[in-house]
């Protein structure tokens, strides 16, 4: 097997994993980050790469796998934002939201907006332990290349070293 088949079937791998992950941590509540992930190889004449991409990678991704130190700031409009998409996801309605009657009330969506933003105020405030996804998923790939990848990997480089010799004596 050549080396740009490994490379597809580690690519799968990790794109798996990552899934996986998020599944069993519960961190894919609106499942675009889950449906958007994919791998792509970049095979040169002196390198090769396992890239995985994603169109919905957001600047909060980091914090979501490190995680952070509470602050006492206040939550930026788009912090509240991504608050309040994830609720709707979810299902989780802001308190006061209908009335005794179980009808929703008028401004009901000002109220999902307030409890967004309280949860938001709360996370900044107690910081937020990361998931570590991706740490997890790649210490899976980590140990996934066996032996007879390492023996592709391994006459890849006898064939660039011959190459090279090859060169150098010409």
């Amino acid at each position: 097997m050549e080396i740009g088949g490994e490379l597809e079937k580690l690519g799968k791998y990790i794109v798996s994993q990552i899934r996986r992950e998020m599944t069993m941590k519960k961190k894919n509540a609106s499942k675009s980050l889950y449906k958007s992930l994919r791998y792509d190889i970049q095979q040169s004449k002196d390198s090769f790469a396992v890239i995985i991409k994603s169109d919905k990678i957001y600047s909060e991704s980091i914090l979501t796998e490190k995680g952070f130190k509470g602050s006492k700031k206040n939550p930026s409009d788009s912090m509240v934002d991504n608050i309040e998409a994830w609720m709707k996801a979810r299902g989780i309605k802001g308190k006061g939201v209908r009335d005794s009657k179980g009808r929703f009330r008028k401004g009901w969506k000002k109220s999902q907006r307030q409890s967004a933003y309280l949860i938001a105020k709360s996370v900044l405030r107690k910081g937020y332990k990361g998931s570590e996804i991706l740490k997890t998923a790649f210490a899976r790939a980590e140990r996934r290349i066996t032996k007879d990848t390492e023996g592709v990997f391994k006459k890849y480089l006898e064939h660039q070293l011959k190459g090279i010799i090859k060169d150098i004596n010409e």
